[in-house]
């Protein structure tokens, strides 16, 4: 019976998961869908938990993120399940910050004194030797016209150059070495000066995202998290060329641009992005419709009796006539195709602008941005380059008399 016992309590122990852990880690921000109004942001972090169930918690969601557009998904080396999400928002100690921003400041004036004393130290330096120099130059150069000139003991002149030379070098070491501090100085201070704008008063609160997860073995994946920000959005704009020529007809190129702002709480750094032509609201309910009269089946009926008049006015030629001249423009064809192919090659290559790519769904087109690109959050605007049309243009002048006032 002591066996049967000890082997049950053996069994039941292994069926026991791991105790719950808290995981703090930290995320990045991969990619960004950008609305005319408000922007899905996704961020990427890496995750590895032991089995049974945990938290795994994300600090640094910006305070304006709607909570119920958080979304989570992922995947790693084993399965792993996600019972639910919670968000809190956190007040961030800004005394413990200003306390912070007070020992940067006091360290970087420190390093700021120590660098106005290096500037001594060259100065002191410098004038040391210009004074030896100048007490080489009386040993060998009369200081006036009356007074004669010295003999030269070749032991003293040994002894001298000997001194002034173990000096100067002295000195020279010293200045370098002032200046190498000097340049590290300006190197800690600009980092000190990074950490000191990172502390800068922002947001009083930040986003705290909780994820209950349950894991059957131990997980090491990757974990992407969205969520939609308002205070973003693009515009697009136009740039319209037109090109003339002497001979054919002119050329209208028609180039598509956006401009992309935001002013959220995080900088979009080295992320891909996308620029979307939806509205997304958030409402629960359906949007109300309006109604609009479309004119494209009048139109095409136009186009169609155009085209039909069109061919009943061209005259057919006959076919032995027509045979012969499609072999004159066949054989014309060739010719200039081999002529182009040998102009190319010596012709230099333009360079090209990477275009956005078009995806088409339903009633909504997102625009691709190619790249990682770099979206601040000072408001500055981002421009980008969607796509570019070019066509032929007919030039036509119109001229009417000029009133005559009589």
């Amino acid at each position: 019976m002591r066996l049967a016992l000890s082997g049950l309590f053996l069994a039941s122990t292994c069926l026991v998961p791991a105790f719950a852990a808290d995981f703090n880690t930290t995320s990045k921000i991969d990619h960004v869908t950008v609305y005319p109004q408000g922007a899905d942001v996704t961020r990427i972090a890496e995750v590895n938990v032991p089995a049974g169930e945990h938290r795994i918690i994300l600090s640094d969601l910006p305070a304006s993120v709607d909570p119920r557009s958080i979304r989570v998904e992922g995947e790693g080396s084993s399965p792993l399940e996600i019972a639910s999400v919670d968000t809190k928002s956190l007040y961030i100690n800004q005394a413990e910050r200003d306390a912070q921003r007070k020992v940067i400041e006091k360290e970087i004036a420190s390093l700021y004194d120590e660098r106005t004393a290096l500037d001594q130290t060259i100065a002191d330096a410098n004038q040391q030797r210009t004074f030896l120099s100048g007490l080489a130059d009386k040993q060998f150069v009369p200081q006036s016209s009356t007074e004669p000139v010295k003999g030269i003991d070749v032991v003293q002149l040994t002894n001298l150059l000997d001194l002034i030379g173990t000096r100067m070098a002295g000195l020279a070491k010293t200045i370098q070495d002032s200046q190498l501090r000097q340049r590290g100085i300006d190197e800690k201070v600009q980092e000190l000066s990074a950490k000191l704008n990172m502390l800068a008063p922002t947001d009083s609160y930040h986003t705290e995202t909780t994820i209950n997860v349950a894991a059957n073995a131990e997980m090491k994946g990757t974990l992407r998290v969205s969520y939609r920000l308002m205070e973003a959005g693009w515009a697009p704009y136009y740039d319209a060329r037109l090109t003339t020529a002497d001979t054919g007809l002119a050329k209208l190129q028609m180039v598509r641009r956006a401009e992309v702002t935001q002013y959220t709480s995080e900088n979009w750094d080295n992320v891909s992005l996308t620029l979307s032509t939806t509205r997304p609201t958030g409402t629960t309910a359906a949007p109300e419709l309006g109604e609009e009269e479309l004119m494209a089946q009048a139109r095409r009926d136009e186009l169609y009796a155009r085209k039909q008049m069109n061919l009943a006015t061209e005259a057919p030629a006959s076919a032995p006539v027509a045979d012969a001249l499609q072999d004159m423009e066949n054989e014309g064809a060739i010719g200039a195709a081999k002529v182009e192919e040998k102009d190319k090659k010596d012709v230099p290559k333009a360079i090209e602008q990477r275009q956005a790519i078009v995806e088409l769904a339903g009633f909504q087109a997102n625009f691709v941005i190619p790249g990682r690109v770099v979206v601040d959050n000072s408001g500055q605007a981002k421009k980008v380059r969607i796509s570019s049309d070019d066509n032929d243009a007919k030039l036509t002048v119109v001229s009417v008399p000029r009133l005559d006032p009589n």
